[in-house]
């Protein structure tokens, strides 16, 4: 996810990236995706999907995803779906899916789940790119520890829309720091549901943030996570 300039001010980018491995026939509707998202302030752009099998001769077969098989439906009058399935799912497959998803604002990023409810997960990551200004507070939950989080900072320009109004919008070119941190988990085995579990998702080891300041170029510093003192 990339927090980016836009001319309502500013906007996020989230570019999610998947393979899956289908290891019994019982799996193979792992093919089958929806999207929803807010027809009004989200859009789902460059969505691409590829079915992998090998062939008896030893051959990969490569089946992509055609646009005449995205299925758009409306929800009700604020949220969209996209619905499709992947071809040639079957045991042994490796599928894999790209999508692009942006949303207005900035002032809260996604929960990224690395567990998953009875698959294990060899690879996970959650990338983040935010500009200086914003500083959120990562929030781990769940018993699994990371495998590695890094950062690095590169300065890079931002175009962000100033509104006047009426008028025609302006545009402020800076050039902050853009912090981009890594988090990864590896190996990490499936959850399993015990009976009368009614809070899977919240058991899930997972990573959500928490908008803790904003600092923009010569302003003070504004807090949004107060303290038990404050309160």
């Amino acid at each position: 996810v990339e927090i980016q300039g836009d001319s309502k001010g500013f906007k996020k980018i989230y570019q999610f990236h998947q393979c899956i491995k289908i290891l019994s026939e019982s799996e193979v509707d792992r093919g089958d995706f929806s999207l929803t998202y807010n027809k009004k302030s989200e859009n789902i752009s460059r969505l691409e999907g590829m079915t992998y099998n090998v062939l008896a001769d030893g051959t990969i077969e490569k089946v992509k995803l055609e646009k005449k098989d995205i299925y758009k439906e409306n929800v009700d009058g604020e949220y969209q779906r996209l619905r499709f399935s992947l071809p040639k799912v079957k045991k042994g497959s490796v599928i894999e899916l790209f999508y692009r998803r942006t949303e207005e604002g900035f002032r809260s990023l996604d929960t990224w789940y690395f567990q998953q409810p009875n698959v294990p997960v060899v690879y996970s990551e959650y990338k983040t790119v935010i500009p200086e200004w914003f500083s959120f507070t990562p929030l781990l939950n769940g018993s699994l520890k990371l495998a590695s989080k890094n950062s690095v900072a590169v300065a890079k320009n931002i175009s962000v829309g100033i509104d006047h109004g009426a008028g025609p919008t302006q545009y402020a070119s800076l050039k902050p720091n853009f912090i981009t941190t890594s988090y990864v988990m590896k190996d990490v085995p499936a959850f399993i549901s015990e009976p009368y579990l009614t809070t899977t998702m919240d058991q899930l080891s997972r990573l959500k943030f928490q908008l803790t300041t904003i600092t923009w170029t010569q302003s003070a510093t504004e807090n949004y996570l107060g303290t038990w003192g404050e309160l």
